[in-house]
């Protein structure tokens, strides 16, 4: 079946993405009609929004109206979200710190021990947070989440310390739709950030700038946007923060902070770290930066010049408040253009996320769906530069789209886990405490996904009408006449609609259909 699907519907993915471009309005960019409300912008908005959705959260979503469903969305602290925190070891000291005199095989064990540990635990932590995706009643925070992670980037290969990347991810959700500002002051300070950009080398002798540069550039202003001066300004006013290296925490060196006069957008003053993200702020860049950024990210589509400017007069005008922006967005017709629609290409995690919400699956195999996701190239917790995941088509090419058609294995037939999941269960046996820190459920069976339940809710009994159901739910699209015939032809040929055909039979009948479906090209794009 998986050599099919893709025999079937080849590589036209990146043929199908042609089509996009800038959205433009004449008049209001932002203008909202909220008596134009249908079941498909419902839809889109929970793909976008979120991952996606059954046909029934989609039908309550529409049946609230078009300002209800955002509110509903953007307003999710209403709604209970208690996640058991994963498996992961508190701060650990740098080796060696405590152990005392060891032999150089004493020394190699120690580090083996660690080595592995982190390895078991960043397994936990990407689990963890999959299954967070996959069954949150919050959409919106964890896309949030995944945003923040991206744009703020750190990762564990440098940071070490998966305990400060559990707490990064923390802190993404706690201001997720807040303050900008406040978020990026604390983003500054966070052990994850430090270590990762090298903020604990910042000194006042020898002033490190690798933070400095990336917060301007990558994090707030944008390329071209400031000059050296204020690159080495900002480097002096984050000096002197460090890490403790035998507790973990924060720490503020006094002699180490160039307590001195700072030139900064043409202000001269003795700024400390905090001080310098409101001048940030305050440059008309950094809102067209930010708002561009989110745009792109939930609407999937490079705005013109009169809606950028618009997107970034409501970020400034309400002090940087993501969920006053979201809300603005999600409400403006130009969100819900045909242009924007199914042009975003899904990033691996919401293609999974998606398919387990979609099918209504319970993720015990989390572990195979993770090595799923870093064959894509979406390796949560390790951002492949500090500049994130490019993104958008970028996701997609001839190496990882035969993974994108053939991820479904696991939640669809009830695989066995990939092979990095098998030597990731060996390690955990291997590594003392390991299967103590292990996550719950790592070694669980994924059950095949059963639809015959769904059968019997919509009593669809037809070849035809099962196609329908499945594009419906999956796709959310019509699909062309040859590509549907091409459906109702794989069920008629497992004779699904005979009184006499095993209820098995029909299970794994319809089962080849939805993966079918999730290889063809619609598929990867929302």
């Amino acid at each position: 079946m998986r050599a099919r699907a893709v025999r079937l519907w080849g590589l036209g993915l990146i043929g199908a993405l042609a089509t996009g471009g800038d959205v433009a309005w004449a008049d209001d960019p932002l203008r909202s009609t909220t008596d134009s409300w249908t079941r498909d912008d419902a839809a889109h908005l929970l793909r976008r929004a979120g991952f996606g959705g059954t046909p029934e959260e989609i039908d309550r979503l529409h049946a609230l109206g078009k300002a209800a469903a955002v509110d509903r969305l953007v307003g999710y602290e209403q709604f209970k979200a208690n996640f058991e925190p994963p498996s992961i070891l508190p701060y650990e000291p740098p080796a060696f710190m405590k152990e005392g005199p060891l032999s150089p095989e004493e020394r190699q064990e120690v580090i083996r021990i660690r080595r592995q540990n982190t390895i078991v635990q960043a397994q936990n932590l990407c689990e963890w947070w999959l299954r967070r995706m996959i069954t949150t009643p919050r959409p919106l925070e964890e896309k949030l989440v995944l945003f923040w992670h991206g744009h703020f980037t750190s990762g564990l290969r440098e940071v070490e310390q998966p305990r400060f990347l559990y707490d990064q991810n923390e802190l993404f959700r706690r201001y997720a739709k807040g303050s900008f500002g406040t978020l990026t002051k604390a983003v500054s300070y966070d052990p994850a950030m430090l270590r990762y950009l090298d903020g604990v080398n910042n000194v006042a002798s020898h002033p490190n700038e690798n933070y400095a540069r990336e917060l301007l550039e990558l994090f707030t202003m944008g390329p071209g946007a400031f000059s050296e001066n204020d690159v080495k300004s900002v480097a002096r006013a984050f000096t002197g923060w460090t890490i403790n290296r035998a507790t973990g925490t924060l720490e503020f060196q006094e002699k180490e902070h160039d307590y001195g006069f700072k030139p900064l957008f043409g202000q001269f003053r003795r700024y400390n770290g905090v001080e310098v993200v409101d001048p940030i702020l305050a440059q008309p860049a950094t809102a067209k930066f930010i708002a561009r950024k989110l745009w792109v990210y939930f609407a999937g589509t490079e705005p013109d010049a009169a809606l950028l400017n618009a997107l970034a007069n409501v970020l400034r005008g309400s002090g940087y408040k993501i969920d006053v922006l979201l809300r603005k967005m999600f409400l403006s017709d130009a969100f819900y253009a045909p242009q924007v629609r199914f042009q975003a290409v899904k990033s691996p995690a919401e293609l999974i996320a998606g398919t387990y919400r979609a099918l209504e699956i319970r993720p015990l195999n989390a572990n195979a769906m993770v090595a799923a996701m870093r064959r894509m190239g979406h390796e949560l917790f390790q951002p492949p530069n500090v500049k994130g995941w490019d993104g958008g088509v970028k996701w997609v090419n001839t190496s990882t789209l035969l993974e994108r058609y053939n991820f479904a294995t696991v939640p669809l037939y009830g695989a066995d886990a990939p092979r990095e999941g098998e030597m990731m269960q060996r390690m955990m046996q291997d590594t003392p405490g390991g299967m103590a820190i292990a996550q719950r459920d790592a070694n669980l069976d994924q059950p095949p996904y059963d639809p015959l339940p769904v059968l019997e809710r919509y009593d669809l009994r037809t070849p035809e009408q099962v196609v329908d159901h499945y594009v419906k739910r999956l796709l959310q699209q019509e699909i062309p006449d040859d590509q549907r015939a091409a459906l109702v032809a794989h069920l008629r040929e497992h004779e699904i609609h005979r009184w006499d055909t095993p209820k098995e039979a029909v299970a794994a009948a319809v089962r080849g259909l939805i993966h079918l479906i999730i290889s063809t090209p619609e598929y990867q794009v929302q």
